[in-house]
């Protein structure tokens, strides 16, 4: 680096100028919506077509059901919809699922990462399952035979 004279007996070093860069500020953005305690709401855009749970096996009446059970259920929120355990919504870690249906949800590459799938009680073994985004439940599978996640209750036949 060179010197400026300056004066008689005086040098000075110049300094060495740092560009302004300008940088908006990071903000992280959730790849999911955080829970919120909002009302619950279901999406049928990521339903699986086909495999065991699949919805091409839906018959009039197991839709007819869903039409009158969803809508009920969307007038509560989540915390109401799972504090009492009597209006059958519940979250269940995949590692409980049988094994057919944790190799199912690995297939779908925008859910093989979930921790816990919801289970929506429709009826005596009726079920929906889906994965919470925010106050949305994406629903998956249907589950007519509640195999997905069989109950350990004692005397339980399913």
């Amino acid at each position: 680096m060179s010197s400026i004279r300056m004066g008689r007996d005086q040098t000075k070093t110049p300094k060495t100028k740092t560009p302004k860069v300008y940088a908006p500020p990071f903000e992280k953005v959730p790849r999911t919506s955080p829970a919120t305690n909002g009302k619950i709401r279901f999406r049928f855009d990521h339903i699986d077509p086909d495999g065991d749970w699949g919805w091409r096996r839906l018959t009039t009446g197991c839709v007819q059901t869903i039409g009158r059970k969803l809508p009920n259920l969307e007038t509560m929120t989540w915390v109401e919809a799972t504090a009492s355990g009597t209006v059958g919504v519940k979250d269940i870690p995949v590692a409980n699922i049988i094994r057919a249906a944790q190799r199912r949800l690995a297939q779908m590459r925008e859910h093989a990462d979930v921790g816990d799938l919801w289970e929506v009680r429709l009826g005596n073994t009726e079920r929906l399952w889906g994965v919470r985004v925010g106050d949305v439940c994406q629903l998956l599978w249907w589950d007519p035979e509640h195999k997905v996640c069989p109950s350990t209750k004692i005397g339980n036949s399913n």
